[in-house]
């Protein structure tokens, strides 16, 4: 279970990951809401599992109506929480830096929220291709430089370490050890900051271990669950089906609830509308960067003039509407009006281009009239002309 905004508004998502098929779309996320739709759901006694975020309705109502499924907490949800906390140290902490120190310690703070054991150790080339400093190295000397960050990335990623056990019981002890850090380093931070504990928002991490002790059981059940079915207990089949209807509803310039509602209970989110080109590939085409493409740096499998070897085997490729209307050329009227322009006029050195005769004709007419026209009268003729026409007054 999961919820997605439509017009603002939160909607309940109940997805099965075995089947791969969105359930339904609830008008509402409420516990109340939840609870009829329970009720009214065929076979709920067969359910075995089910993954949530960490939302206090999804909890009461699979507790009142669902006892015999096992309910865990989605590890994206916790480590988002962990994440959030990192970015209120980074705040707090450039808050305290002047100008020249936030851009000495200028990195991106996306790799602190990444594991550390899906950091890259080689370096990589950007986009107009100088090389890069390894991901992990990055880490490493962002640590060095700034020590208060080392020990909230440390607890984020002994957290996730601690998910990845298999025995329950280490895990437990692990969970009591690593809450007792959090609350040490929620006081030496509140002194430092010299602030009180427990306001909301008001201190990074204050929140986590209480969060983390409300939802402690269903968090480790992600230990005793995930070798248990085919599938891991995770929400990854459901936020896909988030992803999929925002883009729906981009599409569609904003849905309503029963429309979107409707094309995902019956697959019409997951299907691409847009028909094939004459141009189109099988093998979709690779997207070169400006950069990349002012230097000339292709590689060496592409071909630059790529569109233009496609125009031209579309153009000889057979044309199907051949042959289904007469030629304009065998139809006298076409003769008549159609002419091909004699070889002392001014354009007989164009290749073979025939020019409509009414086109002719009317230039040809146009410069006899012009011959036909009197000369233009001086200044003098027409001052005499005005002369006499006053004298006549």
């Amino acid at each position: 279970m999961d919820e997605v905004y439509i017009r603002r508004k939160a909607h309940c998502v109940a997805t099965d990951p075995v089947r791969r098929r969105v359930v339904d779309i609830l008008k509402d996320n409420k516990q109340g809401v939840i609870e009829t739709w329970l009720l009214q759901l065929p076979n709920r006694s067969n359910v075995k599992m089910v993954t949530i975020d960490m939302w206090p309705s999804y909890l009461g109502a699979i507790r009142r109506l669902l006892p015999q499924a096992a309910i865990v907490v989605d590890r994206y949800h916790v480590h988002n929480l962990l994440n959030c906390a990192i970015k209120d140290v980074l705040s707090l902490l450039r808050k305290g830096m002047s100008e020249s120190e936030q851009r000495k310690y200028m990195r991106d703070p996306r790799l602190l929220f990444r594991s550390r054991y899906k950091l890259s150790i080689e370096p990589e080339r950007d986009e107009d291709g100088r090389l890069k400093m390894p991901q992990k190295q990055i880490v490493e000397k962002w640590l060095k430089d700034v020590p208060e960050l080392e020990i909230p990335y440390q607890l984020k990623e002994d957290f996730s370490d601690i998910l990845q056990m298999d025995d329950r019981q280490k895990a437990e002890a692990a969970v009591d050890l690593w809450l007792e850090r959090v609350n040490e380093f929620v006081k030496t931070l509140s002194i430092r900051l010299k602030k009180k504990v427990g306001k909301k928002n008001d201190v990074p991490f204050s929140n986590v271990s209480t969060t983390i002790k409300n939802w402690r059981e269903y968090i480790l059940n992600y230990i005793d669950y995930k070798k248990r079915f085919r599938l891991k207990p995770t929400n990854g089949f459901a936020e896909s089906v988030n992803g999929q209807i925002k883009r729906a509803l981009r599409l569609g310039n904003g849905y309503n609830y029963e429309v979107i509602r409707s094309k995902a209970i019956h697959r019409g989110v997951f299907v691409k509308r847009r028909s094939r080109l004459a141009l189109d590939k099988g093998v979709p085409r690779t997207r070169q960067s400006r950069a990349r493409r002012r230097k000339g740096l292709f590689p060496p499998e592409t071909n630059p003039n790529a569109n233009i070897v496609r125009l031209e085997r579309v153009r000889k490729s057979r044309d199907e509407t051949k042959g289904l209307l007469p030629d304009p050329k065998s139809n006298e009227a076409w003769a008549k009006r159609f002419k091909r322009l004699p070889q002392d006029t001014p354009c007989s050195g164009m290749d073979a281009v025939n020019f409509p005769t009414g086109i002719a004709e009317r230039n040809l007419n146009s410069t006899e009239k012009r011959k036909k026209r009197s000369p233009r009268r001086t200044q003098e003729e027409t001052s005499k002309q005005n002369h006499e026409q006053l004298r006549m007054f």
